[in-house]
């Protein structure tokens, strides 16, 4: 008889609500006896990345129904969240239709409008006194202008 213990199957999903839609993302992989819890928190992390990445560059460029989505206008920012991908760092305003996951704030728009987006912090912030100007095109919205009320700045309440 063999009393060599044989590889384990390690399983992990990971399921999220996006917008009207459920996306799972499910991982497995093989893992020797006495290895498997390793290789348990190592499958979550690849599948965590998984979902931030469909997240952040998939889900944001696929097409949606327009009806469904707010229109251009101004819209009341709820909240600045900071995100950082491949090093590089991204303001995203949260409002409107887009409360859950954001709209790029970009440097050169935030810079016209003399707004430091460096000094919002990595925890995030709660502007006051901020609107975004926001175009809708082919269902893909963008933040085109910004409006920070009289005593606040982006990140930290003065000007």
């Amino acid at each position: 008889m063999d009393n060599r213990q044989k590889p384990v199957t390690v399983n992990f999903s990971l399921e999220r609500k996006i917008g009207a839609d459920n996306v799972r993302i499910a991982v497995s992989s093989y893992a020797e006896p006495g290895n498997d819890g390793l290789e348990f928190n190592r499958i979550m992390s690849v599948a965590a990345d998984a979902m931030n990445d469909f997240v952040n560059n998939i889900f944001v460029t696929l097409p949606r129904d327009e009806s469904a989505v707010s229109g251009d206008g101004w819209y009341i920012v709820t909240q600045l969240n900071v995100t950082i991908d491949k090093g590089k760092r991204y303001v995203k305003a949260l409002c409107g239709d887009w409360n859950e996951f954001g709209l790029v704030i970009w440097p050169e728009l935030a810079a016209r409008k003399h707004i430091d987006l460096d000094i919002v912090p990595v925890t995030g912030y709660k502007p006051k006194t901020m609107e975004v100007k926001v175009s809708v095109t082919n269902g893909k919205p963008r933040v085109i202008d910004i409006r920070v009320g009289a005593g606040e700045s982006a990140g930290n309440g003065t000007r």
